[in-house]
């Protein structure tokens, strides 16, 4: 039962990064540098995040968000 319910969330996360591929924007940019494994690529400017909220400042957003995220990571990692 166990690794049915593992499976079936390992999916989901998959259909999930799916999704998330198609919704990324994706900037133009020129390959300055080429070597194996990497490139050095100039970006044009591009729209990493935004957003509109109402009654919250945005220094306590960026906290309240911050300390989400670094307590996922921590819930996952350890």
């Amino acid at each position: 039962m166990e690794k049915k319910a593992s499976s079936s969330v390992a999916g989901l996360v998959l259909l999930c990064l799916a999704a998330a591929v198609h919704a990324t924007e994706s900037p133009e940019y020129k390959v300055v540098r080429s070597e194996p494994g990497f490139e050095v690529r100039l970006c044009g400017e591009s729209s990493w995040m935004s957003s509109s909220v109402d009654g919250i400042t945005f220094r306590e957003a960026t906290y309240l968000v911050f300390h989400g995220f670094l307590l996922l990571i921590l819930v996952h990692v350890i």
